[in-house]
Formats: C-alpha cells, structure tokens, sequence
C-alpha cells in the first residue's frame, strides 16, 4: 500500500525526510494511520512537516521534520518525537528530538506501537474533560459577574437621582437594560453550568467519544459498584448499542452549539478536531 493513502488531509507533498521516515515506520506497525498538522516553506516548495500519529482510532503523538540553521554545523533535518508515553526529566517532557532518522524511527516504534490501557484511557479522557466543563463553568459565572456590575452602577446612580427629588433622565443604555433585562439569563446560564460541572466532579454519568471510523468511545465516570477500569470502558458501533436514556441524551447535545450546557443532559466539545460530549447520570429534568 503507497503510504499517501495512509494519510489524511494531504494538500501538499510530505516533505522527504519525514515521508521516509513514515514509510518505514509503517512498515513496522501497519495499524499506524497519519493526518497533516502542519505545512511549511522548505525552500521555494511547501510542504508537510508535521502529521498526527493514530493507532487504530487512538491518537499517540506526533511526528515533525524541520530544517534547520545551525551556528557551526550548517543546516540539518530536526526529528521531533511527540508523545505522552515519552517522559523527560529536563527539557520539553513529551517530545524526543534528534538529527538522526534512525533514533526517530528507534522512538517512534517504541512508544506508537502500544495503544492505551483502560486505566489510561480513562485518566486522558477525565484530564481533558475535567478542564473543558470547569472552564465553561468559570466562564459562565464571570460573563454574568460583569453583566450584574454593569447593570448596578446605572441603577444606583437612578435610585440616588430619585431620592434627591430630581427627574431621573434614562440614558439610551439605561432604558434598553430596565426594558429588557439580562442578568437572569446570565445567572440561569452560570447556574446550568455550575449543576453540569457538579454532577461532572461527582463522577455522575457517562463520556461519550466520536471515534475516526464512527464508532463511540464511551467511559463509566464512577468506579463504584466493583466496576474494573475495562468494564468502565466500552465501545459501541451504533448510539443504538447504548442505554434508552443516554441514547436521549446524545441525540439532544447532537443538535446543540459547541460549550453550550443542559441540566441534566450534559454538554458537547470539540477536542482535537473531535465531537466529545459528556452525559449526565439520572433522569432528565424538564420545567414546566
């Protein structure tokens, strides 16, 4: 098999190097598939420098080839190495970088060959969801911080106006904020977000994952119930696979913007070029 059809969003040529370098390594793990990340000039040609490395439906890292200029040494092909199994002492912690091709390939057999642990997969899912719902969470409660002191300062200045018997006059603003006011659709929105990244930090409901090949990642949050870490971790081919309630729950956050929380349904991300949702435990609450 040619190695372009092993890669994805190919607009321009692999640059040599790396093209050799992915070749060989494919040859060694043909499970490995690859994605442009990055392209750049190498002379007067642009090409693809970097690309995502996924085994199977699991990103593992990177791989990047620069040129680059050094001070004694003239110009020379940089490999770059990027992967969380690759852990440094000093310097950047995830990446290996090297000028020789055979070390890059060395490394990138050793730590691409491997696809996560349950226990793993479950750590990378919690880590990145734990900041996204926390985030929305911040964000919400400071979007309506600002709107509540935008909107005490001009009522203040009319409460004093009135009590000094003067004829309150109602700037352009003013009168747009007491004839339609928003600070309760800000609060409401802070208070969604708060109960989502509640029920997210007690370990309420599932995280569901779009995978490349249109399969659904799924992990259990709560380890209770003698749940073993690949028990809590399932794979489905079809929402249909999944239980009546989440099944709901998915098809609502489906229509749903990016960020944009439900009490008691969960929220949707985009991660990694991914649709990520997390679902809530329980019943959905509806409001009369």
């Amino acid at each position: 098999m040619k190695l372009k059809k092993k890669v994805e969003h190919i607009d321009y040529p692999l640059y040599e190097p790396l093209e050799k370098l992915l070749t060989k390594l494919y040859h060694k793990i043909p499970n490995l598939t690859f994605e442009s990340l990055n392209a750049g000039f190498i002379g007067e040609h642009k090409v693809i420098r970097e690309v995502i490395v996924f085994n199977g439906n699991e990103q593992v890292g990177t791989i990047e080839v620069e040129h680059r200029s050094f001070r004694n040494n003239g110009r020379c092909d940089v490999y770059t190495i990027h992967s969380p199994r690759i852990r440094n002492r000093i310097g950047s912690r995830h990446d290996k970088v090297t000028k020789l091709p055979e070390e890059a390939l060395k490394t990138s057999v050793r730590v691409f060959t491997h696809t996560s642990t349950a226990a793993e997969v479950i750590d990378k899912i919690r880590h990145k969801m734990s900041s996204e719902i926390s985030g929305i969470h911040y964000n919400a409660v400071r979007q309506a911080e600002r709107v509540g002191e935008d909107s005490i300062i001009p009522l203040m200045e009319l409460a004093l106006m009135v009590g000094r018997g003067e004829v309150p006059t109602l700037s352009a603003e003013l009168t747009k904020m007491v004839a339609k006011p928003n600070l309760d659709k800000f609060m409401n929105t802070a208070r969604i977000a708060m109960s989502v990244n509640t029920d997210y930090k007690n370990g309420s409901g599932i995280v569901v994952k779009e995978e490349r090949d249109g399969t659904l990642l799924s992990v259990v949050l709560h380890d209770a119930c003698g749940l073993t870490d690949e028990m809590r971790v399932q794979k489905f081919k079809d929402t249909y696979e999944m239980s009546e309630l989440y099944q709901t729950k998915l098809a609502m956050l489906r229509m749903l913007e990016h960020k944009q929380p439900v009490e008691s349904i969960g929220v949707k991300f985009a991660i990694d070029n991914t649709n990520w949702y997390y679902l809530t435990g329980g019943e959905i609450i509806t409001t009369s």
